[in-house]
């Protein structure tokens, strides 16, 4: 008998300012970061607000101290 399926986990999202003071830049330099796609994250309707992947965060995090 097979287990059911997991269901996936959606990403951890955090907002731009959040992201920002994780990686110590200011909240324009997260918005170049996801421009450039050095950051994953969405937009969210209807302000246009970034929510960013805690992930991509952590990612770029551990990059910039290698």
């Amino acid at each position: 008998m097979q287990k059911p399926a997991q269901p996936k986990s959606k990403p951890e999202l955090v907002d731009a300012v959040t992201a920002a003071e994780i990686l110590g830049v200011s909240r324009r330099t997260v918005l170049l970061y996801l421009e450039q796609g050095k950051l994953v994250g969405q937009r969210i309707p209807p302000r246009g607000w970034w929510k960013v992947s805690k992930d991509s965060v952590a990612q770029l995090l551990e990059s910039a101290q290698a």
